[in-house]
């Protein structure tokens, strides 16, 4: 255990905040979608617009707590997560 906790603290070490390469973790969607549309307001050029369209049980639709619109600007980078039932 000491062993791994000395090679997790090995690494640690101040990040470049102005490299889009980086990724913040964040514990709440509330704080990841605030986050992102910071990000976005940053990033020059229009702002596209796209609405679900879901399809499927609608017990199981309501349990969903994915945002229904989705904004982008060209070279907005994008993480797709697929959940598996």
């Amino acid at each position: 255990m000491k062993l791994a906790y000395k090679n997790v603290k090995s690494l640690r070490r101040p990040l470049d905040k102005s490299s889009t390469e980086t990724v913040i973790l964040v514990a709440t969607n509330i704080l990841a979608d605030s986050y992102n549309r910071d990000c976005l307001v940053k990033l020059p050029g229009e702002v596209f617009e796209f609405e679900a369209l879901d399809e499927g049980e609608e017990r199981s639709l309501a349990s969903l707590t994915v945002q229904k619109t989705l904004w982008l600007k060209k070279n907005t980078k994008v993480m797709i997560l697929q959940c598996l039932l």
